[in-house]
């Protein structure tokens, strides 16, 4: 923790040369001076929670009055330069209005800033969402504060879930911090299952299928006939379906090997006969943040049917936007807002319960249907460009050439052979999937170390030239 603040302070001080303004009479606020203005006010915001738990006055040396304060004075101490500077009082509001108006959380890593990160620090949002929850928590008397800062950092700060999920909730996580460490032989057997899974999904089918197939595709669809770019959104489902699950995967199984529980963050999505369905199934971890932290906050279901369709629609419209300032996502958020709300009004125009779910001949239309329109959504959240996404679609409905396809299969037949696989796993009964992880807990030590280097071996065999990063490392 000590290093942490130290370097914290030392990139801070070297930055101060840089946040002066050239021009006297100019200030700017960037994306580096709010993270440490955030961490800052994230420590204090933590000191007031703690406060807030004591029922009788408390000392102040008890308040962590002096070191917050210290702190707020180091990591602020450029953009305070930079912005007495320029403006004087107005630039004092201004820094007020934009810490008030983006209120956001994020850890001490963040105070590093852009120059040491890049454009943005690797999985903002998520551990912004995640320290968030703490924060609402415990406003809402949900969980009792932490009084220790060094726990609250570990839960920040724990690193197998911190750049791309999943989010891991305040009153999940916490209870496990002070249990005595203790790893099972069934923890530690499904640690190495979720683990294997997680790198054969991401780094042997994912990254396999992108750059031999999809990414080809998706960067010139007119190049291609209708059927190769329907073949290439399908792939693309099950692409970023590996590879954010598989990195899900990873992070569970790491974590059970270091003795702490997460929650599922996946749960075969594309089996949903809905799409209400889909997001019980999809980014779990998310979906339910969303839902918990800002649909219910919004009303929910409880202020009637029109209001719910409008909180469904802005919830999801947030949750796009969540994934970048980009109208893709947005378009992509509304669109699944759209069709929630949609699902919600049929429900109640056809009687039918909430938690019903259909079989047979239904359930396979419905699967088929609610498969094929987020598919549908993923070109929109793919493309960058609405120009990109409608010339696809144009290929698809115009120029299908369905007689293209056994020459697709031929000259492409070891991406169609990962493709098939990975949807044969994905869709195989979750029998399938306990009696897999009971086989591995069963297994030896040596027996698990060899399928362990089995899957390491067949990684370095079928890796490309280039690292493929997880696509929610963007977010």
């Amino acid at each position: 923790m000590s290093i942490v603040v130290a370097a914290s302070v030392f990139f801070a001080a070297v930055r101060v040369v840089h946040a002066l303004p050239r021009d006297p009479f100019r200030f700017s606020i960037n994306r580096a001076h709010l993270y440490k203005i955030y961490a800052a006010r994230s420590i204090g915001d933590f000191t007031q929670s703690c406060r807030r738990s004591e029922k009788r006055p408390v000392p102040f040396s008890r308040r962590g009055a002096f070191p917050v304060g210290f702190l707020r004075l180091v990591l602020l101490f450029p953009e305070h330069a930079a912005l007495y500077a320029g403006g004087g009082e107005g630039a004092v509001a201004a820094e007020e209005r934009a810490v008030g108006r983006l209120n956001v959380r994020l850890e001490f890593l963040a105070a590093f800033g852009e120059d040491f990160f890049g454009d943005d620090p690797v999985g903002i949002s998520f551990f912004t969402f995640q320290s968030l929850s703490y924060t609402i928590d415990v406003y809402r008397r949900q969980i009792t504060p932490l009084t220790s800062l060094l726990d609250y950092a570990f839960y920040v700060s724990f690193f197998p879930q911190l750049v791309a999920g999943p989010i891991v909730r305040a009153r999940d996580f916490i209870p496990q911090i002070r249990r005595p460490l203790f790893v099972s032989n069934e923890m530690f057997g499904r640690g190495i299952f979720l683990i294997v899974s997680g790198l054969f999904k991401k780094a042997v089918i994912s990254d396999y299928i992108s750059v031999n197939f999809v990414e080809r595709i998706f960067d010139n669809p007119t190049l291609y006939s209708g059927v190769e770019n329907l073949i290439g959104v399908y792939g693309y489902a099950l692409q970023i379906y590996c590879d954010f699950s598989g990195y899900s995967d990873m992070a569970i199984g790491i974590a059970l090997l270091l003795g702490f529980h997460f929650n599922i963050n996946f749960d075969s999505p594309y089996k949903s006969a809905s799409i209400t369905e889909f997001w019980r199934r999809w980014h779990i971890s998310l979906s339910s943040w969303l839902r918990d932290y800002l649909y219910i906050s919004l009303g929910g279901n409880r202020k009637g049917k029109i209001r719910q369709y409008a909180n469904l629609i802005i919830t999801m419209f947030l949750g796009g936007l969540w994934h970048g300032a980009s109208w893709n996502f947005v378009l992509w958020g509304m669109m699944h807002g759209v069709a929630l709300a949609a699902h919600k009004f049929w429900m109640t125009l056809t009687g039918r319960k909430k938690g019903t779910e259909s079989h047979g001949i239904h359930r396979f239309f419905g699967v088929l249907v609610t498969f094929h329109f987020v598919c549908f959504c993923w070109i929109f959240f793919r493309n960058a460009e609405f120009s990109t996404s409608m010339d696809m679609l144009k290929q698809i409905f115009t120029t299908f050439r369905p007689q293209l396809f056994p020459q697709l299969v031929e000259g492409y037949w070891e991406v169609f052979a990962l493709m098939a696989l990975g949807y044969l796993l994905h869709f195989v009964p979750d029998s399938w999937e306990r009696a897999c992880t009971k086989t591995v807990i069963r297994l030896p030590l040596l027996g698990k170390a060899v399928l362990m280097l089995a899957v390491i071996y067949l990684v370095i065999q079928m890796k490309s030239s280039e690292i493929q990063p997880f696509i929610y490392f963007q977010f």
